[in-house]
Order: C-alpha cells, then sequence, then structure tokens
C-alpha cells in the first residue's frame, strides 16, 4: 500500500487525460490505486483471521518490481516502448530467484510486442516505439 500510495504522490503531478484520451498519468495512478485497494483488502484480510504468524519478508521483490517499475517510467520517453518493456522485464526478473534467461527473453519480446500492439496501435498512445536515436530523420 505504500508503494502504491508513493506512486500516487509521484505521480499526481502528470496530466490525467481521460479514459478515451489518457495522459501520461492515466496508467500509473490508475495502478497505483489498484495496488493500494489490493493490499489494503490484503491487510483486512490477514487482520480478521487467526491464522499462523506471517513468514519474513522476501526482500527481492519488494525492491525489484518498483525498481522495474522505475526503470520503465525512466526509459519510456527516451528509449521508447519497446526497449523500456524489455528493461522493465529485465529489472522484474530479478524479483524471482528461478527465473531462466531464455524464459525472461521471450517474454520480454512477447511483452514488447503486445504492449506496442495494444497501446500503440489500439489506443494510439503518444509514445515513441524505438529510441529516437534509432530513427531516420
Amino acid at each position: 500500500m505504500l508503494i502504491g500510495l508513493a506512486f500516487v504522490a509521484l505521480g499526481w503531478r502528470l496530466p490525467m487525460g481521460s479514459a478515451t484520451q489518457m495522459g501520461p498519468g492515466y496508467i500509473p495512478i490508475g495502478a497505483a490505486l489498484i495496488l493500494i485497494a489490493l493490499g489494503a483488502v490484503s491487510l483486512l484480510r490477514g487482520l480478521a483471521s487467526e491464522g499462523a504468524q506471517p513468514d519474513a519478508i522476501v526482500w527481492r521483490p519488494v525492491l525489484f518490481v518498483p525498481l522495474a517499475v522505475l526503470a520503465f517510467a525512466l526509459t519510456l520517453e527516451r528509449l521508447g516502448l519497446v526497449v523500456a518493456i524489455g528493461l522493465t522485464v529485465l529489472v522484474g526478473r530479478f524479483a524471482i530467484t528461478k527465473a531462466r534467461p531464455l524464459h525472461t527473453l521471450m517474454l520480454a519480446a512477447g511483452m514488447a510486442a503486445l504492449c506496442v500492439a495494444l497501446f500503440h496501435y489500439g489506443f494510439e498512445v503518444p509514445a515513441p516505439v524505438w529510441p529516437p536515436f534509432l530513427l531516420p530523420r
């Protein structure tokens, strides 16, 4: 929930737009609000149950998942959607211990293709697909 609140606080300055004309803050704020809601539901369920004590915190996901989101946010405009998605998957891969390099590359390629199809061609989000320095002028 704290991570979601942090992303809402940081992304609040970005233009939201509308559902038909999404601004750069629309998806991050929406995802952060969903994260907060899921965290609240999980917290309430945990408080209501009389189960066993929770396990120790696993720090890899706590560290690398926000770093993956940050990598995406910092690279989207400069490096384009394909590279930003690839870096996001690569950084997020370190959140789990049993990730295989080939699976990571396949996931990155699939996610990049899906995101380009969905956001660039489907929703026509005005984000560069490729790094601007690779495109002919």
